[in-house]
């Protein structure tokens, strides 16, 4: 059996776990707040994150999505972005698990979903109907990402 996990690595995305078009599991990023100079920040919870993929067993690839940032993104955001991200490499390269990166740009271009976070959704939807509800709320879009980059993988592996 084929095992791939797709990962949307932001703060609000999610991590799939790909075992075929009928069999995914979902997993919100779990993170964990942090006093920073007198304020609350969160950031990725790396030992959950290592949880859950060590849970999800061997696994053949994991896909992260590859972001860069964007013009007039705050400096704190996209160290905190860099952190987590570096963090998420670091445990999957300790559990020996074989993992890419891939741009949005190539993945939605490939399904054809563009950057409509709600088509998104609706093509998740559409893929895993055994799994709708898991991305019926809009605030499921990065759910929806992590499944379609497993997807994605799937049919390019």
């Amino acid at each position: 059996m084929t095992v791939i996990i797709g990962i949307d690595p932001g703060l609000k995305g999610a991590i799939c776990v790909h075992r075929g078009p009928d069999s995914i599991e979902v997993f919100d990023m779990p993170t964990v707040s942090l006093i920073v100079n007198g304020k609350v920040r969160n950031t990725v919870d790396p030992y959950q994150f290592r949880d859950i993929i060590i849970n999800a067993g061997p696994c053949n690839m994991v896909v992260l999505e590859k972001l860069s940032t964007r013009p007039g993104e705050s400096p704190i955001a996209a160290l905190s972005y860099g952190i987590g991200f570096g963090q998420m490499i670091g445990v999957l390269v300790a559990l020996e698990r074989p993992y890419t990166t891939v741009t949005p740009q190539e993945w939605t271009k490939v399904l054809r979903v563009g950057a409509d976070k709600d088509l998104h959704r609706l093509v998740a939807m559409q893929n895993f109907p055994h799994a709708a509800d898991l991305f019926k709320r809009k605030k499921d879009d990065g759910r929806a990402d992590a499944a379609l980059i497993a997807h994605w993988a799937s049919r390019h592996e």
